[in-house]
């Protein structure tokens, strides 16, 4: 028997349709939902770890996370959209909102580049993307975040670059890649 105790017990439904608007730009609609039926006891074994707020994490359980967005770019036709295969000169802007519940899932399977992994964030992201070769292209990420529930931590496994209950995120990120 297992000692340690996650309390996961996770139900994830993914979505995503793309389709041409033309004959060479696309968009996608995209959204995911996550409910953990176990959220209830892992807020209470949460509530165990730190006795004085045991009532407050029973109170307060947040046991599902979504994210809504869709995006629209440039591709020679659908299945090189649906891929991310984009070739020189080809772009691609994306919005998306989404809300990571406190006790939703395990903080160590989110996205570290988005809300620094955080679990009771919730907030948007905007993305562009510019291909100034069929190997070489621009990123500009803006993501903006706010804590869900003021009275529980923003729970991360990141490393703890940033404080632990931070009440703001905000990132704005630019990257070049240069694939070989």
């Amino acid at each position: 028997m297992n000692a340690a105790v996650n309390d996961l017990d996770v139900l994830e439904i993914p979505a995503e349709f793309n389709y041409m608007v033309n004959d060479n730009h696309g968009v996608r609609l995209m959204g995911s939902y996550v409910y953990n039926f176990s959220g209830s006891d892992r807020a209470a074994a949460a509530g165990r770890s730190d006795p004085t707020h045991a009532a407050l994490y029973a109170a307060n359980v947040d046991d599902s996370s979504w994210m809504l967005g869709v995006a629209y770019g440039s591709a020679k036709d659908l299945k090189a959209f649906e891929a991310n295969k984009m070739s020189q000169g080809d772009w691609k802007v994306s919005a998306a909102y989404q809300s990571m519940g406190a006790f939703a899932q395990d903080q160590n399977l989110n996205d570290s580049d988005i809300f620094d992994s955080r679990l009771n964030t919730e907030g948007y992201v905007l993305k562009a993307q510019y291909n100034v070769d069929d190997n070489v292209f621009i990123n500009a990420t803006y993501a903006d975040a706010h804590r869900k529930n003021d009275n529980l931590a923003t729970v991360t496994s990141s490393g703890n670059d940033l404080a632990i209950n931070w009440n703001d995120f905000k990132l704005f990120q630019m990257d070049v890649t240069y694939k070989f």
